[in-house]
C-alpha cells in the first residue's frame, strides 16, 4: 500500500485534462456510432432475408432442403497445424479461431507462418470459400461462418477451422453465409450437431449433415445484390468494427501512455 501511495501520476493543468477528456469522449462516441451502424445493417439484412425466403425453421415457402455436403465442391477440409517455430513475421497469413469473430477475415492483421507450396495449395483459401469455426467456448461461436476477402496474397487456415466451397451451380455463397449465420438456423439446424462441455465444437462429419433450404438460384443472387448494396452503404458511411476499435485505442494510448 505504501508503494501505491508513493506512485507519481503525471498531472497536466486542469484545462489540458478537460481537453483530453473531451477528445476521448468524441472518439468513444465515434466508436459506438460505428458499432450501431453495423448492428442496424445486420438487422436490416436479416429482415430482407426473412422477407425473401421466409422463416428458415418452418420453411413456409416450401423450398427444397439439402444437406450441406451435397451443396459444396469437393469435400470439406480441416485446417493445418503448425508448431510455434513455424510462425514468422515474413510468412503466409493464416486464419485462426480468433479471426472467426469477424464476418470477413481481416487481412493484414493475421499471424503468419512459414508454409510450403504444397501446404499453401492444400490449405489455401479464396474468395469463393467460407470458413467455419470448429471450436468455441460457447455455442454461438461454434460453427460460425466467415467470408474471405479478395486478395492477391495467399491465405491458409489452421486446425480449428473448416473450409467449405459452395457449388455456384447449386447455392450462392452469400446466401449460404447468411443462412448459416441466422440465429434461428443455428438454434434449430446446427446446434444439435455441436458437441462438448467446456469447449463446444462441430466435426466435419456433423457439419456435412446440416440441412439447408435451397430457393431458386435467381432469388439467391437477388439477395446477394441486396446484401452487397447494404454493405457498400455501411462501408461508405462508417468504419468497420475493427477500425472503430483501433481508432479509439490509438487515441487513448496516445494520451494515456
Amino acid at each position: 500500500m505504501s508503494d501505491l501511495k508513493s506512485f507519481e501520476i503525471p498531472l497536466p493543468p486542469l484545462t489540458e485534462q478537460k481537453r483530453i477528456a473531451n477528445i476521448l469522449d468524441k472518439a468513444d462516441a465515434i466508436r459506438h456510432k460505428r458499432q450501431q451502424a453495423i448492428q442496424l445493417a445486420d438487422e436490416f439484412l436479416r429482415a430482407v432475408f426473412l422477407d425473401m425466403f421466409g422463416d428458415p425453421v418452418t420453411n413456409p415457402k416450401g423450398w427444397e432442403v439439402e444437406t450441406l455436403s451435397s451443396l459444396v465442391v469437393g469435400k470439406l477440409q480441416n485446417g493445418a497445424y503448425f508448431p510455434k517455430e513455424k510462425y514468422s513475421s515474413k510468412g503466409v497469413e493464416m486464419v485462426h479461431m480468433a479471426d472467426a469473430f469477424y464476418d470477413v477475415v481481416p487481412r493484414g492483421q493475421l499471424k503468419r507462418v512459414n508454409a510450403s507450396a504444397k501446404e499453401i495449395e492444400k490449405y489455401g483459401l479464396g474468395v469463393e470459400d467460407i470458413m467455419i469455426s470448429r471450436r468455441s467456448l460457447n455455442y454461438e461461436g461454434a460453427a460460425k461462418p466467415t467470408l474471405i476477402p479478395e486478395s492477391s496474397e495467399p491465405l491458409i487456415f489452421e486446425s480449428s477451422m473448416i473450409r467449405l466451397t459452395p457449388n455456384p451451380e447449386l447455392i450462392n455463397k452469400r446466401y449460404l453465409f447468411q443462412y448459416l449465420s441466422d440465429p434461428s438456423v443455428k438454434d434449430h439446424h446446427v446446434r444439435k450437431y455441436v458437441t462438448g462441455a467446456t469447449i463446444k465444437g462441430i466435426s466435419q462429419k456433423n457439419l456435412e449433415k446440416v440441412e439447408v433450404l435451397v430457393p431458386p438460384l435467381d432469388m439467391q443472387r437477388k439477395f446477394e445484390e441486396s446484401a452487397t448494396s447494404i454493405e457498400r452503404f455501411v462501408a461508405k458511411h462508417s468504419f468497420n468494427k475493427s477500425m472503430g476499435e483501433d481508432l479509439f485505442l490509438s487515441i487513448s494510448q496516445n494520451f494515456l501512455c
